[in-house]
């Protein structure tokens, strides 16, 4: 809060803010930013009061892909995936997460359990383009760590 205080000090009159969301730099990558947007509106007092408010606009959030997808409507389907991808995001947030270390986690551990699926399908001497879907749940099943 002291950090936004200063900023807002140093900058002319010239560029008075409008708006709380104002001063996220564009330039930031989309994940961080929009968590950047969220914090300046939450601080305004926008912002659900407990996780439930969360979970339950991600579930209206995800019946409207649903809904796009029935649609076949490619623009409208852009459009809400882009709306569940910016409210898991705030969720994210709020639970004091940053969103883009969340994803690169699991794209490192997508990753690591595709290659593992693929030396298991090899073994099997299963070439991954020629397994059935059958094959792929299997052997992806099998690379889930064991809890």
């Amino acid at each position: 809060d002291q950090w936004e205080e200063i900023k807002k000090a140093e900058k002319p009159d010239t560029e008075a803010t409008t708006s709380a969301v104002d001063g996220v730099p564009r330039h930031l990558p989309a994940l961080h930013r929009a968590q950047k947007i969220q914090g300046k509106a939450a601080k305004a007092g926008f912002e659900w009061r407990t996780t439930d408010g969360f979970l339950d606009k991600i579930d209206e959030e995800l019946e409207e892909v649903k809904e796009a997808v029935r649609l076949g409507s490619a623009s409208e389907l852009k459009e809400e995936i882009g709306d569940l991808l910016f409210t898991i995001a705030n969720l994210a947030r709020h639970c004091g997460f940053q969103a883009e270390e969340l994803l690169h986690g699991t794209v490192r551990k997508f990753d690591a359990r595709f290659r593992a699926m693929e030396e298991t399908l090899g073994e099997s001497q299963i070439r991954l383009e020629d397994a059935t879907e059958e094959q792929l749940v299997e052997h992806w099943n099998h690379t889930k760590p064991k809890r």
